[in-house]
């Protein structure tokens, strides 16, 4: 499979592209570093199926008028809630707007949904140390 990932430097979104390409995928990743990382993602920007975008989601969805992708996880935010008090109007555009905009290039590119094949969790879920049995939740 060729799957996008934004947020793919945050340390959710870099073991997400780990086990992406463990498991055979073609993973292409796009962050801005906003809270994300280069040392999350370093050791694999040498591999030759992960190609990394440093930008941010809603710039390359507009360039991007359709895409070939066989999957979308769009884990790119504004967190913590500090940021909701300090930038409330770039917190709104990137986690609520911009979230729509993202599920309606995905439509529009007939990306299918990939909400099937999201795990949601808390970062120990994701991480595979969660202390109270599985809480991950599959959608």
């Amino acid at each position: 499979m060729k799957v996008l990932i934004t947020g793919a430097a945050g340390l959710t979104g870099a073991h997400l592209v780990r086990n992406c390409l463990a498991g055979g995928d073609t993973v292409v990743g796009i962050d801005n570093f906003f809270r994300g990382t280069r040392d999350n993602i370093a050791e694999l920007l040498d591999n030759d199926r992960f190609t990394f975008l440093e930008c941010d989601f809603r710039e390359y969805i507009k360039m991007e008028r359709e895409a070939d992708f066989d999957g979308v996880y769009h884990l790119a935010a504004i967190v913590p809630t500090r940021y909701f008090y300090e930038e409330p109007c770039l917190t709104y555009e990137v986690n609520c707007q911009g979230t729509y905009e993202i599920f309606q290039w995905a439509l529009r590119s007939r990306i299918p949904p990939f909400c099937q094949r999201l795990k949601f969790g808390n970062i120990r879920t994701f991480k595979g140390v969660s202390h109270q049995g599985n809480n991950a939740l599959s959608v």
